[in-house]
Order: C-alpha cells, then sequence, then structure tokens
C-alpha cells in the first residue's frame, strides 16, 4: 500500500473517531450517503479554498479533507467506519 493511502486510512480513522465522539455519527453517515454524487465537487471546493481555510485550521487537514473526497474508495471506508461504531 501506498503512504498516501496509509495517510488516508490513518484519517479516516481519526474522522471516524471525531464525529463518534461529538455524538454527530449518524448526521454524518445521513450527509456522506446524500452528498456522495457531489464529494468530488466538494473535494475541488476545499482545495479552492484551502489558502483562506489555512488561516483557520491547518492546510494539512484541508488536503487530507480535500483527498478523502476525491476518492470514493476512502468515502466508502469512512461510512464503513461510522456504521461499525454504533451507539
Amino acid at each position: 500500500m501506498t503512504r498516501r493511502g496509509l495517510d488516508n486510512e490513518d484519517f479516516v480513522v481519526q474522522i471516524a473517531d471525531a464525529l463518534c465522539t461529538h455524538g454527530l455519527r449518524l448526521p454524518a453517515l445521513i450527509g456522506l450517503e446524500a452528498g456522495r454524487p457531489l464529494s468530488l465537487i466538494g473535494g475541488q471546493v476545499l482545495w479552492l479554498f484551502q489558502p483562506l481555510l489555512g488561516l483557520v485550521v491547518s492546510r494539512e487537514l484541508v488536503g487530507h479533507a480535500a483527498r478523502l473526497l476525491e476518492e470514493p474508495e476512502a468515502l466508502d471506508e469512512l461510512v464503513d467506519q461510522l456504521e461499525a461504531r454504533e451507539s
């Protein structure tokens, strides 16, 4: 597996942990499934606004989120992680 793949796996687990910790598992699942057709566009929008968002959060975080939205396999993994963590 490539280094980029490992980064995505780690990032997916961290995102799933954070969503579950804050009680956002179900809203995230609904949003991910409903927004799946637009995820590529969402990733491109994050790349476009990365310099501006970099003032609030790290640019690395924005880059990881953009790559996550652009890769259908990564989105599937995030959904699987969230579904596995039923409250």
